[in-house]
């Protein structure tokens, strides 16, 4: 990952920089404007080079993007408490019903 980074003016302009190369963004302070960019990225023009120590250092945190494969996982075995739940209530109901009969 290549992290780069240019003053803070208020209003950064990322123009110049691929946005689907973007990892994650980070404000350090009032004053500096860090990017992270992947390694496939060109330099920005206006941007300085910087390292991921500094970025770090500086209290960024890249969150890694779920990847479809743990998407679908994680989804999958949401379905499954879901459809676990509806069955325990259609039982439920299923028992109140007897009940009243």
């Amino acid at each position: 990952m290549l992290v780069f980074k240019k003053p803070n003016d208020g209003q950064v302009n990322l123009s110049g920089i691929d946005t689907s190369s973007i990892v994650c963004t980070f404000t350090s302070d009032a004053e500096t404007f860090m990017v992270v960019l992947d390694d496939t990225s060109p330099a920005p023009d206006g941007w300085e080079l910087s390292n991921l120590d500094e970025f770090f250092s500086a209290g960024g945190v890249i969150i890694s993007p779920e990847t479809t494969d743990q998407k679908l996982a994680r989804l999958g075995e949401q379905n499954l408490i879901l459809m676990d739940a509806l069955a325990d209530l259609y039982e439920e109901i299923l028992t109140l019903k007897e009940e009243d009969v």
